[in-house]
């Protein structure tokens, strides 16, 4: 059963899409100088002390702290990566656009031509290493970086909403099945694609919260 394949070996989830090709997330880019306390003071929480490289799950607030979707933040040497759930994007974009509008040095770029895998397991570092260019060990949980995957340009973080270890990897779209291809091939583990189900029955028996 996929559910066992994904406690014992590797599987693939691609997160809040039955397609597995199809953008799954909506990712964005938002740009300022002091980008980290105008969020704050608009809705979207973060931590204002993320390392570079280094992300965290929050929140979208309502002004009342109502909880309006949750997502990941990740800070760049350069940006603030978003990803949110595609599922809610439409509500989610404009919560953003309505809030950043009042500022007029903050650029929000919203990228629609890539796909989000996630590889998660306990074999998920080893496969990765094998194609990846980055250095997997030194790849810390929430940890984000950009190298080729199987030669593709990519966004890797350490990260997955599982309770197992594993990465999301953000590819062009145009190349998301050549990486899938090249992850199935792999020799060093064990991979297979898995469904929305044992993605949920992971979560739940992490404890994770369903949205």
């Amino acid at each position: 059963m996929e559910i066992d394949w994904s406690r014992s070996r590797l599987h693939f989830d691609t997160c809040n899409d039955h397609k597995p090709l199809e953008p799954p997330l909506a990712k964005k880019n938002v740009r300022k100088r002091d980008c980290c306390s105008t969020l704050i003071l608009h809705g979207l929480y973060i931590f204002q002390g993320l390392k570079t490289n280094t992300g965290s799950l929050t929140v979208y607030t309502t002004p009342a702290g109502g909880i309006i979707d949750d997502l990941i933040v990740s800070a760049t040497p350069d940006y603030l990566y978003i990803v949110s759930n595609a599922g809610c994007i439409k509500k989610d974009l404009a919560h953003v656009r309505a809030n950043l509008a009042k500022w007029k040095d903050v650029e929000l770029e919203v990228i629609t031509d890539h796909a989000l895998l996630a590889v998660q397991g306990p074999e998920a570092a080893t496969v990765l290493s094998k194609v990846a260019s980055c250095d997997m060990n030194s790849l810390k949980f929430m940890n984000t970086i950009l190298c080729d995957v199987a030669g593709v340009p990519c966004r890797v973080t350490r990260c997955g909403y599982t309770g197992e270890d594993g990465v999301e990897i953000s590819i062009p779209s145009a190349k998301a099945e050549d990486v899938v291809k090249a992850l199935l091939a792999s020799k060093d583990g064990e991979v297979k694609m898995a469904g929305l189900g044992a993605r949920d029955t992971l979560r739940l028996e992490a404890g994770l919260c369903l949205y």
